[in-house]
């Protein structure tokens, strides 16, 4: 046997050995169907099913009656359980995917999740297919004319016509519109922070950019936040029927360009529509603004990166650690360290600290940092399962300024295996860990000792029949005399603070509004509560007083 071929067979079954730790061949898949639609699903997720089902069934009448179209075959919809989650739609072949829980997208608000997930991916398929001018089985037309490869003189002629014409922002915003009229989803606090932002600069994404998805993420976020102000300026101001004329009218095989369907349908351009969209927005924000009053705000040290955020002063107070992409993209932050040295350079004061991309916390005492992640093979869960590395708490030591190399030296240890954590906080005392837990779409406050040995879920309360439900446990941080644990959590219905007392096993919340109350923060003494609110419209710092309860506003920005 030739040499080549001996090692080509030894890369093919390692390959195969490699692979196989992934192939989930014993996971266990179920299928039910409803008049419209038919759902795969984790069978885990069992429980989720009626409730799935029950939505989408009520969106299709909706829908129905909206775009005057009936699909024609059922929605095949798949149903997967990971630590990380998303949600898309495949227009062409009426699939739809949902994962089963939260994304925590940074630079949006936070919903119900399935009812804002249902919603928009399914209003993606019912607006595009609307939108088709043929089938699904043909996504666009090609002609062409190629001459023989041995002619002096060749000739290649090649175009390709699509069958969906539709922007980005228009199918986007259409999405989002519709799950604030039918899901979860609205106009939140994020999307008007970004818009403002960037109509105040100048910074309005143009009318070219918005057609399509392009950069990076924020580039896309800012495109999907423009579609859904664009498509509601265009619902209020010209009525929704609008919306869905477009969508018929881009399905006429004479309609190759979408700005001829906004002139057919408004009787104006796609830039006259830009232009009178532009300038409310610049009326709307210029007052709001200069309703604020005296602002008050901090000093920006991060030129870079779009994502930057979880501050923490290390222990000497010399340096503010926080996580920020950089120049890099979404999902790529890094644990930077901003150091107040005088004596260096302020464009040399932030460097990277360690390799950590999520929510962290520090210990003061000993210096040990503490965080979440999938890297380990200890989290990897068996191939019948479906080879999925999980969420863990690991600890470390935080970087020393002095510039020392040690191979064998290692500080960081893994103390969880397999759990599904999302957040962790040192108590005050170094040697417990507060913890957030993924069950399937449930969150769980839990307790672990930094060894690993000991884990008990506190809240809610796994005994109880009737427990409260919680879709998602965000940020964590226990109060310095280690007797409570403020945590950020998602309901049923929006973002709360609550108070975990680990003596006597309660729960309360706090500033209990309809507004997005997030992020808290023990001041060092244990008498105030720091956390991040919307309730004005804009986000902003509050102090909350635990012994008489009064509230503060301590920032004001715009």
């Amino acid at each position: 046997m030739k040499k080549q071929n001996i090692i080509l067979i030894i890369l093919i079954l390692a390959v195969q050995v490699y692979s196989s730790r992934f192939n989930g061949f014993g996971l266990k898949f179920r299928t039910v169907e409803s008049e419209h639609f038919k759902i795969t699903y984790h069978s885990n997720c069992e429980y989720l099913v009626n409730r799935v089902q029950q939505k989408f069934e009520q969106l299709y009448n909706i829908y129905k009656n909206t775009y005057g179209l009936t699909l024609p075959n059922k929605t095949e919809v798949v149903i997967l359980d990971s630590d990380f989650s998303n949600g898309w739609a495949l227009s062409f072949t009426n699939t739809i995917t949902l994962w089963t829980h939260d994304t925590d997208f940074k630079l949006r608000g936070s919903h119900t999740w399935w009812d804002d997930v249902i919603t928009h991916e399914y209003a993606h398929i019912v607006s595009i297919w609307t939108g088709m001018k043929l089938s699904n089985h043909t996504p666009d037309i090609r002609f062409g004319f190629f001459s023989h490869p041995n002619e002096n003189n060749r000739i290649e002629a090649f175009q390709s016509l699509s069958t969906e014409i539709l922007p980005f922002w228009f199918t986007e915003g259409i999405a989002q519109y519709e799950s604030s009229r039918h899901g979860s989803d609205f106009w939140d606090s994020h999307r008007d922070m970004i818009l403002r932002t960037l109509t105040l600069s100048g910074k309005l994404l143009t009318w070219d950019h918005m057609q399509v998805g392009a950069g990076k993420i924020d580039d896309y976020e800012k495109a999907y936040n423009s579609g859904f102000s664009l498509v509601t300026y265009i619902a209020d101001t010209y009525g929704y029927d609008k919306i869905t004329a477009m969508l018929r009218e881009s399905a006429k095989m004479h309609r190759l360009n979408f700005d001829r369907v906004i002139k057919e349908v408004l009787g104006i351009t796609g830039r006259e529509l830009y232009a009178e969209w532009k300038s409310s927005l610049e009326k709307k924000y210029k007052t709001q603004v200069a309703n604020l009053g005296t602002q008050v705000f901090g000093r920006k040290i991060n030129k870079d990166g779009f994502d930057n955020y979880w501050p923490m002063f290390s222990p000497d107070g010399k340096k503010i650690f926080f996580l920020s992409n950089g120049k890099q993209d979404y999902g790529m932050q890094t644990l930077y360290q901003y150091q107040f040295d005088d004596t260096i350079k302020e464009d040399k004061r932030i460097t990277p600290a360690m390799n950590i991309s999520d929510i962290y916390d520090i210990h003061p005492q000993s210096g040990r940092i503490c965080y979440q992640s999938a890297k380990s093979k200890k989290s990897q869960l068996p191939a019948r399962q479906g080879g999925a590395r999980m969420l863990d708490i690991f600890t470390d030591t935080l970087p020393s300024d002095k510039k020392s190399f040690n191979p064998f030296r290692k500080t960081e240890k893994q103390v969880t295996i397999k759990k599904g954590i999302f957040n962790s906080s040192f108590s005050p005392s170094g040697n417990m860990i507060a913890c957030s837990q993924r069950d399937v779409d449930r969150f769980y406050l839990a307790i672990t000792d930094t060894s690993g040995t000991y884990f008990n879920v506190v809240y809610p309360n796994l005994q109880d029949s009737v427990r409260p439900e919680i879709n998602y446990i965000y940020s964590i941080d226990w109060s310095p005399d280690g007797r409570h644990i403020a945590f950020s959590y998602m309901d049923q219905t929006d973002r709360k603070i609550g108070i975990y007392d680990t003596l006597n096993h309660t729960c309360q919340t706090i500033c209990d509004t309809k507004n997005d109350e997030r992020d808290p923060s023990y001041s060092p003494d244990g008498k105030h509560l720091y956390f991040s609110s919307d309730r004005t419209g804009i986000f902003n710092i509050y102090r909350y007083n635990i012994q008489d309860k009064s509230l503060e506003q301590v920032t004001n920005v715009s």
